[in-house]
């Protein structure tokens, strides 16, 4: 799965973010700045090294890509309901089900969603992050 980022300079340091997890971290080069950005991800992942590779595209756009699809999905779901402050069961009652263990199921990656499953959940959290498909050479 290939997530898309900005890094840009701003007086000596380089800042880098990638909005869908809600995730930002600097460094003193560009390079350093992608580095600092695979530690901050895999500390939220709790892992020490999750292979992740990045894919400049511009000078201030980049792909991030991750392999696990299954740990990257459940995290992004729960960073944007922490992000727009949601809780479990507000989730639940958003979607519409009776037990907040139906939704968390996904954040904890014992199930993965569709893609429109995945908008759906993003839609409720009115996250304003829209899906898109796109082909990536490489």
């Amino acid at each position: 799965m290939l997530l898309e980022g900005k890094v840009w300079k701003s007086g000596s340091h380089w800042l880098i973010e990638v909005p869908v997890l809600d995730v930002a971290t600097q460094g003193r080069s560009q390079k350093d700045a992608y580095t600092m950005l695979k530690d901050a991800f895999n500390l939220l992942l709790g892992h020490k090294s999750l292979p992740l590779k990045i894919h400049p595209l511009t000078e201030s756009r980049f792909l991030l890509e991750v392999v696990d699809d299954t740990e990257l999905l459940a995290l992004i779901l729960k960073r944007q309901r922490v992000k727009h402050d949601l809780s479990l069961s507000e989730m639940a009652k958003r979607l519409k089900v009776r037990s907040k263990n139906t939704y968390a199921q996904y954040e904890q990656g014992r199930s993965q969603p569709s893609l429109s499953k995945l908008q759906e959940f993003l839609s409720a959290m009115n996250s304003g992050i829209r899906l898109s498909l796109g082909l990536v050479e490489g």
